[in-house]
């Protein structure tokens, strides 16, 4: 016997599924100059103690969210952000977020972080400018083989995410961190991830002023490359 089903329970069901994936589709149009920073330990260090410096680069009259925690990964911020979305923002959204996807703790760089990088990418709106600070690591010795591998998996997977979103007309953009950190060994300590913190760090002050302008900078040039609104 065929089982009747309302309307109303058929499109119940279908929000419910849609809230859980992130995957709604109907996101509302974000308010202009609405900026949201997702970001792990990293964003987190750059921006302790020194929140003038970090927001120093982003455009002017933005309003900016920071969601900065160490230790994060993708869906750590899934519920925070989609509420953010439903109240109309952010018109960008910066993921600095990877490193501890792609880390030994959470078994390295898989299908599932991938699957969990497109949702949290595909949660604002398509008129959204989605930013990905792209993962790395200095070339010392404590960085594994295996961390190495995973991470360069981790922004392969990434860039790959941002032609797909961006080939479908929305704005996407990639900024590289790890470029800059391989580059310059001196931003990082001796684990080769986390920022330089000088000697000694203080309560206020948990990070080198160098490292910490250099992280930012690489995260508001992939904001400055956003396409700007019409109109300005």
């Amino acid at each position: 016997m065929l089982r009747r089903w309302s309307v109303s329970a058929l499109v119940s069901g279908f929000l419910a599924v849609s809230a859980t994936t992130g995957l709604t589709g109907c996101a509302p149009t974000p308010k202009a100059g609405t900026i949201d920073v997702v970001g792990d330990s990293l964003a987190f260090q750059a921006n302790w103690g020194r929140p003038t410096e970090f927001l120093a680069g982003s455009p002017k009259g933005s309003n900016v969210v920071l969601d900065l925690k160490p230790g994060i990964g993708f869906p750590d911020v899934m519920a925070a952000q989609r509420k953010r979305v439903a109240a109309a923002r952010p018109a960008i959204l910066v993921i600095a977020l990877g490193t501890n996807d792609a880390g030994p703790v959470d078994g390295g760089w898989n299908s599932a972080d991938d699957r969990e990088l497109r949702a949290l990418m595909a949660l604002p709106s398509t008129t959204t400018c989605v930013v990905l600070v792209l993962p790395g690591h200095a070339d010392k010795p404590t960085v594994t083989a295996t961390y190495r591998a995973d991470l360069k998996a981790a922004r392969a997977a990434m860039r790959t995410a941002a032609a797909d979103r961006r080939a479908t007309g929305q704005p996407t953009v990639v900024a590289d961190w790890g470029a800059v950190a391989l580059a310059q060994p001196a931003l990082t300590v001796d684990d080769g991830i986390h920022l330089a913190d000088g000697a000694p760090s203080t309560p206020d002050r948990i990070v080198d002023e160098a490292a910490a302008d250099a992280w930012t900078k690489v995260l508001w040039t992939g904001v400055a490359a956003c396409p700007k609104p019409a109109g300005t």
